[in-house]
This record gives C-alpha cells, sequence and structure tokens, in this order.
C-alpha cells in the first residue's frame, strides 16, 4: 500500500494490513514517524472468521498499539473500505466484531 499522507510533527503513521485464508490471519503494521525514519514493526497470527474480521483485528492491534505507546497524533492508514467504514461511523457493526469496533472507535477519540 503507497500514501501520501505524511505524519507531521510529533505525529506517527500506521500502516497495517492483514492476510486471511482458511480462518488464519497474518497482519502487519508498520509505524513511521515524520522524517520517515522507521519506529516500529509488528508482525502478528491470529484466527478469524472473514476477511473483514482479519482487518479489524488489523486496525485494532495497530489502534492499541498507537494507544499503548502513548501516540496520540497517529494517523492509521489500511486498504479496506469495509473496515473503514466499520470503524468510523456511527452505524451498529455486526455483532462479531463489535467490541473489536467499539474499542477502535473510543481510541480514535
Amino acid at each position: 500500500m503507497f500514501s501520501f499522507v505524511v505524519p507531521h510533527g510529533c505525529s506517527v503513521k500506521l500502516n497495517c494490513d492483514a492476510a486471511f485464508k482458511d480462518s488464519n490471519v497474518t497482519f502487519g503494521i508498520v509505524v513511521r514517524d515524520s522524517t520517515g525514519c522507521l519506529r516500529y514493526v509488528l508482525g502478528n497470527r491470529c484466527h478469524a472468521i472473514s476477511p473483514i474480521h482479519a482487518e479489524i483485528i488489523a486496525v485494532h492491534s495497530a489502534c492499541y498499539l498507537a494507544y499503548n505507546c502513548g501516540w496520540l497524533n497517529a494517523i492509521v492508514e489500511f486498504d479496506s473500505q469495509v473496515a473503514i467504514s466499520l470503524s468510523f461511523l456511527e452505524s451498529l457493526p455486526p455483532w462479531s466484531l463489535a467490541a473489536l469496533v467499539d474499542d477502535i472507535r473510543l481510541w480514535a477519540k
């Protein structure tokens, strides 16, 4: 995924993505600062029930990382339009994703 969004000042950008196959998820998160320097890289595996669940897990993990590292001016970037809509619109998410989406919405504030 390529982006023109550059973090400014003391903010960071977290790029995340997930791959889903046979209920297995592999996701990655790359964190860069405003100068483009690599700050953190994370890769992990887990289980999910669907591809959108996999994307939400990746976004949740990126938001959790930003929150726990104290990166209050973080930009989280991902390529799933459905995950973006679920994470930031006020509509009710599917019950299987509700807890993860609620966390993402809370951390985004």
